[in-house]
């Protein structure tokens, strides 16, 4: 996956600026998506380019003027085929499970407080993400959701089962890091 598919589908959702697309990284894709304003904008442009979006410019009183994008019909054409398109597994990239690797290899001090410090950073995850279920999807059955909002919780519900197996994780992992201790 590329940054200019998560742009495609903040477009898709109507015109927005270059502001409001990386807002909407910093409220919602954020939490499963990371890119710096510099890799927005420069993706944009490459859209532009591309003739995957457009831009038109409004005038600001005291302002420079914004551009506000939006897709093209090749836009929604070349976001329709990626979605549709098949996908490799994705590769799990994550530093703690290295350092826990070369913990071993080097010694295992410090491993404890490392870990710990990682379960406060994933319980406070958790929190987050069952706050949001609990404001904006907890009074409504999953049926009752427009259909455009149930795939959307959807990825809400991975990021809440994600963080408690990765909790339920962490609790092993302290198990056998006790047993080492002794």
């Amino acid at each position: 996956m590329a940054l200019k598919h998560v742009i495609l589908t903040v477009l898709h959702e109507g015109p927005a600026t270059g502001y409001e697309i990386v807002k909407a990284f910093d409220d919602v894709m954020g939490y499963f998506w990371n890119a710096s304003h510099q890799q927005v904008y420069h993706d944009l442009g490459r859209l532009t380019e591309a003739g995957l979006v457009r831009f038109t410019e409004v005038s600001q009183d005291h302002r420079p003027d914004k551009k506000v994008y939006e897709l093209t019909s090749e836009g929604r054409d070349a976001l329709r085929h990626w979605v549709e398109a098949p996908m490799k597994p994705q590769r799990t990239q994550d530093e703690l499970l290295v350092r826990l690797l070369a913990g071993e290899r080097v010694g295992s001090q410090g491993m404890e407080d490392l870990v710990a410090s990682q379960r406060t950073l994933h319980e406070e995850k958790l929190r987050t993400y069952l706050a949001i279920e609990a404001e904006h999807f907890r009074e409504v059955p999953l049926e009752a959701l427009p259909p455009e909002h149930r795939l959307v919780y959807m990825t809400l519900r991975r990021g809440i089962l994600g963080e408690r197996a990765w909790l339920a994780w962490a609790d092993e992992v302290e198990a056998v890091l006790a047993t080492m201790r002794e």
